[in-house]
C-alpha cells in the first residue's frame, strides 16, 4: 500500500495511477 498526499498525487497523477495498476497495489490519497 502506498500513502501519498493530495498535492503529490495531483502533480504526478499519471505516474501514480500507472504504478498502482502495474503493481496491483492500493494507493491512499490523503
Amino acid at each position: 500500500m502506498r500513502v501519498i498526499n493530495f498535492s503529490d498525487a495531483r502533480n504526478q497523477f499519471k505516474q501514480v495511477i500507472d504504478q498502482v495498476v502495474s503493481d496491483c497495489d492500493v494507493a491512499i490519497i490523503s
